[in-house]
C-alpha cells in the first residue's frame, strides 16, 4: 500500500493495482481532500448519509446497504422507495429522497409545503 504495509490477499477493490517489478502494488488514486468511494470515483465530499471512514490514513466514503437496496435521507436502508419519496441512482447504487427543503412537508401527491393543515396531524 503507498503507507508501507504489506498484505497477504491483494489490494482493496476499490484502490488501483499496479504490478512492479513482480510484486502489486496498491495505489490511492484520488486526489488530497477527495473521497474513495465505492465504485472506485474520487470525489468530495461525502454525503453524512454515507460512511466516512479511513483506508491506510486515506479518505474513503462507503454505502453501507446491501447492494441494490436503497439508503434513505435519514442514513437507514431498505429495499423499496415508496412514493412519494424520489428514486435517484448515485454512483451505481439507489438513494431515496425526501425532495422537499428543511421545514418543508411532503404530501402524498410529491408537493412540497410549509405548513401542514390540522387535519393531517
Amino acid at each position: 500500500y503507498w503507507n508501507g504495509d504489506c498484505e497477504a490477499g491483494g489490494c482493496d477493490p476499490r484502490v488501483t493495482t499496479n504490478t512492479v517489478a513482480g510484486e502489486d502494488l496498491c495505489e490511492y488514486p484520488c486526489t488530497p481532500g477527495q473521497y474513495l468511494f465505492w465504485d472506485g470515483s474520487c470525489d468530495a465530499p461525502c454525503d453524512t448519509m454515507f460512511s466516512s471512514t479511513l483506508l491506510k490514513d486515506e479518505l474513503v466514503c462507503d454505502f453501507v446497504c446491501t447492494s441494490g437496496d436503497f439508503r434513505y435521507f435519514n442514513s437507514t436502508c431498505d429495499t423499496t422507495c415508496p412514493a412519494p419519496l424520489t428514486t435517484t441512482p448515485y454512483k451505481g447504487e439507489n438513494v431515496c429522497d425526501y425532495v422537499c427543503g428543511a421545514g418543508e412537508f411532503l404530501y402524498a401527491n410529491g408537493n412540497c409545503a410549509s405548513g401542514c393543515p390540522d387535519y393531517f396531524t
